[in-house]
């Protein structure tokens, strides 16, 4: 953070980004990408998290840190991505279809 001390706090922009990707022994069946926007804080706050966490300020004035456990999960640039791929995960262990890509009836 002192390398940032004399920067205005408009410029202090930051991002946290995921990249998810779900593969079978088949190759990469698809990628999710989720990212998290907020800017560098000037001191550290809260006990949750780790990394960068506790300077990682939010819209909402919260550091990361500050969120508790399940609101952090939920969330996490982290999360975000992974929730995309729901959908996808739902549908390659249909009953139709099984992970490797054969059907299963």
């Amino acid at each position: 953070m002192n390398l940032l001390a004399d920067t205005p706090d408009d410029e202090r922009t930051a991002r946290f980004v995921a990249v998810v990707v779900l593969a079978s022994p088949n190759g990469v069946v698809a990628e999710a990408t989720s990212m998290v926007e907020g800017h560098v804080g000037r001191q550290e706050r809260g006990k949750h998290g780790f990394g960068y966490d506790p300077i990682f300020v939010l819209a909402d004035a919260r550091t990361m840190a500050e969120l508790d456990p399940i609101e952090k999960n939920e969330r996490s640039h982290r999360a975000l991505a992974s929730k995309q791929l729901i959908p996808l995960i739902m549908k390659l262990f249909d009953s139709d279809h099984s992970p490797t890509g054969g059907t299963t009836k």
